[in-house]
């Protein structure tokens, strides 16, 4: 399941309408993969620099297990990709030289109903007792359509769900997105859990995505095949905490 990612500091009226539609129909296209399978979110308005300048720019992130993983595959990619960009967005190419294709790292899950597809998994170590899982809720939901103190709620689920204390779990929700799942517009969510520990086995994590998916569903009136959770399993350096890593608490 291809994740593509394209931020960018136009603003949403900048955006073609239907771009994501757009952009995954191009995707499945360039990398040789089912539309229905591939996840597009847009992220407009956002604050960024290129190459030390705020002129209008665009970063595209496409994370995939396989057909990104040579330089080969990317130079025929980022091609095709780049003629997408400058004609979709009116940007010249030097506005757009961050785009990036990258392989998930090797412990990579994605999940959605009734299956799990994982890469080769690298053993984490030890389990830290200092670990700060972090939780990302995208979704093209308007505001006015996600209730009230959905973060706190979210918060104390993947506490209880990861055997976390509640002080320990770190959630951020981003609303209105311009966002396709499977190839539809329709109303989406995406959760990206990342954790030291906890998350590094198709086991932890099957029991992970049912509590997630039961949340989710109840808490946005969605469908679990309008929903996909990603699993990113970290390394304690991997996190900043009180002026240093993990590692060294």
């Amino acid at each position: 399941m291809p994740i593509i990612e394209l931020d960018t500091n136009l603003p949403a009226d900048r955006v073609p309408a239907g771009l994501e539609k757009r952009l995954c129909a191009a995707t499945a296209a360039i990398l040789g993969k089912p539309e229905d399978r591939v996840i597009v979110t847009v992220r407009p308005g956002l604050t960024m620099v290129l190459g030390g300048t705020t002129e209008p720019c665009v970063q595209l992130v496409i994370s995939s297990i396989g057909v990104v993983g040579t330089a080969e595959d990317n130079r025929g990619h980022s091609a095709r990709y780049f003629e997408f960009l400058t004609k979709e967005l009116a940007l010249d190419q030097d506005r757009c030289v961050a785009v990036l294709l990258w392989r998930p790292a090797p412990a990579l899950y994605f999940t959605y109903p009734g299956k799990l597809e994982l890469s080769i998994f690298k053993p984490l170590g030890r389990l830290l007792l200092r670990n700060m899982p972090t939780i990302e809720l995208d979704t093209n939901l308007p505001v006015n359509r996600v209730p009230a103190g959905l973060e706190k709620r979210l918060c104390a689920t993947a506490a209880a769900i990861l055997g976390k204390p509640e002080n320990r779990v770190n959630v951020t929700v981003r609303t209105g997105l311009i966002m396709a799942l499977c190839g539809s517009t329709e109303p989406c969510v995406q959760l990206i859990v990342s954790s030291v520990g906890m998350v590094g086995t198709a086991e932890e994590n099957r029991g992970h995505s049912a509590g997630f998916f039961e949340f989710l569903t109840k808490e946005l009136a969605l469908g679990q095949d309008r929903i996909i959770i990603r699993f990113y399993p970290l390394e304690p350096w991997q996190i900043g905490k009180d002026g240093t890593v993990v590692t060294f608490l």
